[in-house]
């Protein structure tokens, strides 16, 4: 059984209504169905399996409590969910919460905060933002000073009901808030990505734009390029990235402002579809040139919003857009279906005017937040607190990487000499020196890649790595547990609230610093305890969170490459008898099938 899902990655609903339809077949046709599988956007139409065994407790599970649930005629209540941005009736269900001033107003607050307010007596925005907790009170599930921070949260943004715009600046603490914000710069670009998930084979970024700061000062000069499919997207890449390593010869102490983390993770997600920029975007992020606004604003400020978009910012720093979000929902949605269907270069103009003018609205705000923030920060020197720059960081690879890059795009340029570009003017040969060529650097990046994630990691505060799967945040220390055989080292027991946790015993785990703490020797995801074997140098402290890094070294693997490389440019790759050299590696890039030593089938009968 079979069943095709819009979203990229399958969800635990989409197992809950497969099993659902696994058991109604089972009642149609005598037998239930073992395997169903979900075909997701982006994968050729390969399909995702699933065994039903492996959720039919589940599934079990929570239909009984639905069905409990109905049958007790349990009242409902409109609360907001991932489908309110498609729903039709987002409008009734957004009016019935704003008479009710419901919990769910306060930007940031989770629904098992609002539970557990509920269950004290508290249910709106205005008394849970005027009344202050009790200081015994402590949550079930969740930690108390998440639902502290929620409460300011409501009385700010009670406050900004009666006198607004309201706002308060936050504590000025190191590399956080204010203090991640680099001496502003006449070479600052201001960026901001349009993309469509179902466009293309996996996505595609159709609009890059950003803002320019004129030397001369005024207002930003915008710049813009469209991509209609794969390859104008690799080039609209190129051009972006180009763009800014030139920007940073004549400036070196620029950065590039955006607003949450979409552009650089869209970046580092282009540099690995196309194998192309890795080394240059690879120094952009060590020298840390993206700098992410929505993260120094949300520690910096806490603002009378219901959410931290950029958009209700705005009306802080006194930005009027010029197309509106309603205005540029249609056309957008018209664009978005053109490039899906291969008609994105026949978009009509005014489609496309409504769709670049928002996107220079959001890089022309962007600029406009950094110099608000920059004003608050003016502020906070003004009243005596310290606001330190953060320092500045070499983004240059070392001259072993360097040279090894070198060698590998002069390697790459061979291979693909008089190789045609389009996929099918490629013959065999052609077909398989340009997959070679492209996979050269291929460890490196996913190695990159890696290390990458673990730099995001080290820069989350404790309440954003709640939401991160290979972490665990809010740890409180229990005990030491007794050592086991020669163990020179103590295991310590640690209890950590209620979050999703992917991290198994074996892990090894870093504090929020980036170092080193030990590995996971032990875990109950039920009663929510984790036991934690401390290296010896670190047997006395007690970290506030943790997550998992690990890292396989591929030097030996990349140098085998190279060497396969080498070799196919000086005598081709369908070269040579089953005992030349990489016969097997090269028979694969051709798409032959394997060479056998002893006679008989590959495939065996059964």
């Amino acid at each position: 059984m079979v069943d095709t899902k819009l979203s990229a990655q399958t969800k635990p609903g989409t197992l809950l209504q497969l099993c659902l339809y696994a058991e109604l077949l089972g009642e149609l046709q005598g037998r239930r169905p073992e395997k169903v599988m979900v075909v997701t956007p982006g994968t050729g139409f390969e399909p995702e399996v699933y065994r039903v065994d492996h959720y039919e407790a589940y599934y079990r599970q929570v239909k009984a409590r639905l069905e409990d649930e109905a049958l007790g005629g349990v009242s409902t209540y409109p609360e907001p969910c991932d489908h309110c941005s498609v729903c039709d009736w987002w409008q009734r269900c957004d009016q019935q919460r704003r008479d009710d001033d419901h919990l769910s107003l306060v930007a940031g607050i989770t629904r098992v905060q609002r539970n557990e307010l509920t269950g004290w007596g508290i249910e709106t925005l205005e008394r849970f933002g005027r009344e202050p907790l009790a200081p015994d009170l402590k949550p079930e599930r969740g930690s108390r000073e998440s639902l502290d921070a929620s409460q300011h949260q409501a009385r700010v943004q009670l406050e900004d009901r009666r006198n607004p715009p309201c706002y308060e600046m936050l504590p000025v603490c190191e590399a956080s808030g204010l203090a991640r914000l680099p001496e502003p710069d006449p070479g600052d670009l201001f960026f901001d990505l349009e993309g469509d998930p179902f466009a293309s084979d996996g996505g595609l970024e159709y609009l890059f734009g950003w803002a320019a700061v004129p030397e001369e000062g005024g207002d930003p000069a915008y710049g813009h390029t469209w991509a209609h499919d794969g390859p104008s997207e690799r080039a609209a890449f190129e051009e972006f990235i180009d763009m800014v390593v030139e920007r940073r010869r004549d400036h070196p102490a620029m950065h590039v402002y955006h607003y949450a983390p979409y552009e650089p993770a869209a970046l580092k997600r282009l540099m690995g579809r196309y194998a192309t920029r890795a080394a240059e975007v690879d120094e952009l992020l060590r020298a840390e040139v993206f700098v992410d606004l929505y993260r120094v604003t949300r520690q910096a400020v806490r603002a009378g919003v219901e959410s931290y978009s950029i958009k209700q910012l705005e009306r802080f720093f006194g930005y009027e857009r010029r197309v509106d979000l309603p205005d540029v929902s249609l056309p957008k949605r018209r664009l978005e279906v053109l490039l899906q269907t291969g008609q994105g270069r026949e978009a009509p103009g005014p489609i496309r005017e409504i769709v670049r003018g928002y996107n220079e609205d959001d890089c022309v705000s962007t600029w406009r937040l950094r110099q608000w923030l920059e004003e608050r920060r003016e502020e906070r020197i003004a009243a005596g607190v310290e606001v330190p720059r953060p320092q500045p960081k070499e983004g240059e690879a070392g001259e072993e990487l360097k040279e090894w890059q070198q060698e590998l795009e002069s390697l790459r340029e061979r291979l693909i000499e008089g190789v045609p570009g389009l996929p099918e003017e490629r013959d065999e040969e052609g077909q398989a020196r340009w997959l070679l060529a492209h996979m050269l650097d291929w460890h490196w990046r996913e190695e990159k890649a890696a290390w990458w994630e673990f730099y995001r990691l080290c820069d989350l505060p404790e309440e954003d790595l709640r939401e991160e799967k290979a972490a665990i945040a809010g740890l409180e220390w229990r005990e030491q547990l007794p050592k086991v055989g020669r163990e020179r080292t103590p295991r310590h027991r640690y209890s950590y609230p209620e979050q999703l946790v992917e991290i198994g015993e074996g892990a090894e785990v870093y504090d929020g610093e980036g170092e080193q703490l030990g590995g996971i020797v032990g875990i109950d995801t039920i009663a929510r305890t984790v036991d934690i074997k401390h290296k010896g140098t670190r047997r006395e402290d007690r970290p506030r969170c943790v997550f998992e890094h690990t890292t396989v070294r591929t030097t030996v693997l990349r140098e085998s490459l190279m060497r396969l490389g080498d070799w196919a440019v000086r005598n081709g790759v369908d070269a040579g008898d089953a005992g030349s050299p990489a016969r097997a590696g090269r028979d694969l890039l051709l798409r032959l099938p394997p060479r056998r030593s002893v006679g008989g089938p590959v495939r065996r009968e059964g």
